[in-house]
């Protein structure tokens, strides 16, 4: 039985070299430069055929698409099954603000999903092992510092790809707080003589 291991992202696919594809837990088999593994020597009737999750290289993360776990092999046949794997990439980013303002403390959400991460004490900061696609990362308006605003929009728009990481950037700026005075109006007594009543 043979079959190819694909790198996919949104719009195309890859084959991708030195995936492990493992035969009944007890063979295993690397794919070659066009994305080929081959297992030979296969007895008849059902087998177990996956990825070898253990031996998936750090970049990769085994694909979304259903694939059966069990094949059936029959005699002078040659039995396929391909696999896919998303190559993982990261979304980089600064967060500038005034020279002493706890940057360290905002929160960054990545979206669609949970994810969510905080910068450095430098403002840097990264999402890694993300997979090809259209994300959004935002910055929660609850988490900036007191007495400060964004100069910049609060969401970014990003795509990644096998062969892009996006980098984003935010910037604050420190709000004067303006405390209202209250002018407080003395009112002047003037004293007015009354009239001498025995004066005539």
């Amino acid at each position: 039985m043979e079959g190819f291991v694909f790198d996919t992202d949104s719009t195309t696919r890859k084959p991708v070299r030195g995936i492990a594809v493992s035969l009944d837990g007890s063979r295993v088999a690397e794919t070659d430069a066009s994305g080929r593994f081959r297992f030979s020597e296969v007895a008849e009737g059902p087998h177990r055929v996956v990825l070898a999750i253990e031996q998936l290289p750090a970049d990769f993360t085994p694909g979304l698409d259903p694939t059966p776990d069990t094949l059936v092999i029959k005699a002078g046949k040659i039995t396929r099954q391909d696999f896919t794997v998303h190559r993982l990439s990261e979304i980089r980013g600064l967060v500038r603000g005034p020279q002493g303002l706890a940057l360290d403390s905002i929160v960054l959400d990545l979206k669609p999903g949970a994810r969510y991460t905080t910068p450095e004490v430098t403002g840097e900061f990264v999402f890694r092992d993300v997979v090809a696609g259209k994300y959004e990362v935002v910055v929660r308006p609850e988490s900036l510092p007191p007495q400060t605003r964004l100069t910049t929009q609060a969401k970014w728009e990003v795509e990644v790809s096998r062969n892009t990481r996006p980098q984003v950037e935010f910037a604050l700026e420190k709000v004067e707080v303006v405390v209202p005075v209250r002018r407080v109006l003395q009112n002047k007594v003037i004293s007015v003589a009354s009239p001498d009543l025995n004066r005539r």
